[in-house]
């Protein structure tokens, strides 16, 4: 369990480095951090995910940032799911749905 416990501290430290901090900041103003939040709730949840390089997983949360969609699993908008350890930032069929919508070309 300590192992996990470092992990999570490491991602945590990876997510005050400056660079991590300020694409959130550009791409959530004001919601960075609660999105930084869902970030550690993420990763803490996902034992598969912790044995991922962290920085490369904050990398590819960030994307879900750029695209504002949530991480949370039980809404579907974005995931973040690690094959053969390597994070990689997925978009959900409701994701896609929400980006469509925001074109103003659907309903």
């Amino acid at each position: 369990m300590n192992n996990n416990l470092a992990k999570i501290d490491q991602f945590k430290g990876v997510l005050n480095s400056q660079t991590i901090r300020a694409q959130l900041k550009n791409s959530l103003k004001d919601k960075a951090g609660q999105f930084m939040s869902s970030m550690i709730d993420l990763y803490s949840g996902e034992t598969a995910l912790q044995n991922c390089d962290p920085e490369k997983v904050a990398l590819e949360c960030v994307k879900a940032a750029a695209l504002d969609l949530p991480l949370v699993k039980s809404l579907g908008y974005a995931y973040v799911v690690p094959y053969k350890n390597v994070p990689t930032f997925t978009i959900g069929y409701k994701g896609l749905v929400q980006l469509a919508q925001r074109t103003g070309q659907y309903k």
